[in-house]
C-alpha cells in the first residue's frame, strides 16, 4: 500500500486529497484526467450491479460539478426520488484539502451513512484507492461503499436499468433508436468541449494550456456534422430532451465564452421540453435542492475555491 498523508478530524483519520496539478500532469505539463475507478455497470451479468429501489443506493453530488448535476437532474426527471436517496457535498476550509464533505448536514455528518467526508465511502470500498474522490458517486447504503463513480454512464443506468421505478410519464432520455448517435456525440462533447476547459485550466505548461484552449474554440467554431443544430435545439434529432442535452444545455451559439462557466441545469426557457416551472438552476441558487429532513440547508460560510473538476 502506498504512503498517504492524513489529518485527524473529529477523531476520524481522513486522507489528504491528491492535487490534480501534481498527480494528473504528464511529463510535458499536460493535464491528463484520472480515469474513473468504480465502473462496474448495472446489468444482468453475473458480476454486474443490480438495480434496486427502496433507497438501496444513495447519490452524492455537488452543485459545483456539472457532471454530477446531470445525475441529480436525471434522478428527478425520472421520478426516482423515493428510490435513490440523495445528499450534497462541498469543500470546507481546512489547512489541507480533505475533499468533499457533508457540510449541509448537522455536525457535517451524513444521516444515512454516518460519514463526514465522501472519501470515507471511497476507501471503505478500496483502501488503496489513490485518486481524487469525485462526484457523482453512487453508494450502496447496505455496505457504505462507493459502487459507481462513472459520470459518463451513471445517468444512462438511471434511465435504462432503473426504468421499472420511473414515475408515470417520465421522459425517455435515452431512446433505443438514438443511442448510438447520442453516445458518439457525448464522446465528442466530453473530449473537445467539457474536458478541454479543464485541460486549459490545469495544465502546467503553455503548450498544454493552449492545446485545451485551441481545441475548445476550434471545435465550437467547426463542430462535427449536425452538432451545431443539435446544441442550438434547431433539429428534432435528439428531441431536445436526451442525455446529450444534459451534457450541454441549450446556449447562445454566438456567446461561446459563456460555456466554460455554464453548468448542466434544467432549462429556464419555457419553450424547452425539460423546462422546470419554478426555474431552479443548479449553478445560481445553491439552496434550491430540497434535501428534506435528512439534510438541513447549510448556513453560508466562506469556503476555499474548488475546481469542481469531475469532480473532487
Amino acid at each position: 500500500m502506498a504512503n498517504y498523508d492524513y489529518e485527524i478530524v473529529n477523531g476520524r483519520k481522513i486522507r489528504v486529497r491528491p492535487k490534480e496539478t501534481v498527480s494528473e500532469i504528464d511529463k510535458n505539463g499536460y493535464f491528463r484526467r484520472q480515469p474513473n475507478h468504480f465502473t462496474t455497470p448495472f446489468g444482468d451479468g453475473e458480476n454486474d450491479l443490480k438495480a434496486e429501489g427502496n433507497k438501496r443506493y444513495r447519490l452524492v453530488w455537488a452543485k459545483l460539478c456539472h457532471w454530477s448535476n446531470r445525475a441529480a437532474i436525471v434522478r428527478e426527471l425520472e421520478g426516482l426520488e423515493d428510490q435513490i436517496s440523495v445528499n450534497m457535498v462541498e469543500h470546507a476550509p481546512y489547512e489541507k484539502n480533505l475533499g468533499w464533505e457533508y457540510v449541509y448536514n448537522e455536525n457535517n455528518i451524513d444521516p444515512v451513512l454516518g460519514d463526514q467526508f465522501l472519501s470515507e465511502a471511497y476507501y471503505r470500498a478500496d483502501d488503496d484507492y489513490q485518486g481524487r474522490t469525485t462526484v457523482p458517486a453512487l453508494i450502496d447504503t447496505t455496505t457504505g461503499k462507493v459502487v459507481n463513480n462513472d459520470y459518463n454512464w451513471l445517468t444512462t443506468y438511471f434511465e435504462v436499468n432503473f426504468r421499472p421505478w420511473h414515475k408515470k410519464g417520465a421522459p425517455e432520455l435515452y431512446p433505443v433508436e438514438l443511442r448510438e448517435e447520442i453516445d458518439k456525440m457525448n464522446l465528442w462533447l466530453f473530449d473537445n468541449i467539457n474536458n478541454a476547459v479543464y485541460r486549459s485550466s490545469f495544465s502546467r505548461s503553455n503548450e498544454g494550456h493552449f492545446d485545451g484552449v485551441n481545441t475548445f474554440f476550434a471545435d465550437f467554431a467547426v463542430p462535427p456534422a449536425d452538432a451545431k443544430g443539435r446544441i442550438e435545439g434547431e433539429e428534432d434529432g435528439f428531441r431536445a430532451s436526451t442525455h446529450y442535452d444534459l451534457a450541454l444545455p441549450k446556449i447562445d451559439w454566438d456567446a461561446q465564452w459563456k460555456v466554460s462557466t455554464e453548468r448542466a441545469y434544467l432549462s429556464s426557457d419555457p419553450t424547452h421540453p425539460i423546462y422546470l416551472g419554478n426555474n431552479r438552476r443548479f449553478d445560481i441558487d445553491p439552496t434550491w435542492y430540497d434535501l428534506g429532513a435528512e439534510s438541513p440547508k447549510k448556513e453560508e460560510k466562506e469556503t476555499p475555491p474548488s475546481c469542481g473538476c469531475c469532480c473532487g
